[in-house]
């Protein structure tokens, strides 16, 4: 592959990978949104039925954008070792599917502990007066 086509490849694989990290970031604020606004109202029912529908569909989109985002820093890698042989790589294309890791596996936790955080707390100052 000629340099230009490696950029064009590596620019159309950064596009995706903000589109499932977008479609991440939405699916994630939906959910935290729903918890603090009406957390407190759902049964323990609602709530887990809210939370497994929330950790079938939430990873999808964050588990593409990890892929994509492997696929990128090895691109990045080849293009490196072909056409900038003394570079050094962009700290990006070493851990960039690391720290998205961490991120998303981070915020899905979170989000479930406060979405049952969000119902027990308001549910306990209610019981209590």
């Amino acid at each position: 592959m000629t340099e230009y086509e490696y950029l064009d490849v590596m620019n159309s694989m950064r596009d995706s990978g903000g589109f499932h990290a977008m479609n991440y970031i939405a699916i994630l604020f939906a959910y935290l949104i729903a918890g603090y606004f009406a957390g407190h109202l759902l049964s323990r029912f609602q709530v887990i039925a809210l939370s497994a529908f929330y950790l079938i569909l939430c990873p999808m989109p964050g588990i593409a954008a990890f892929e994509v985002i492997l696929d990128y820093g090895a691109l990045v890698t080849e293009y490196y070792n072909q056409f900038k042989p003394g570079d050094r790589l962009p700290l990006f294309a070493r851990y960039g599917a690391n720290l998205w890791l961490f991120v998303f596996l981070g915020t899905l936790a979170l989000s479930i502990y406060f979405m049952f955080q969000a119902r027990r707390s308001k549910r306990g100052r209610e019981n209590a007066t």
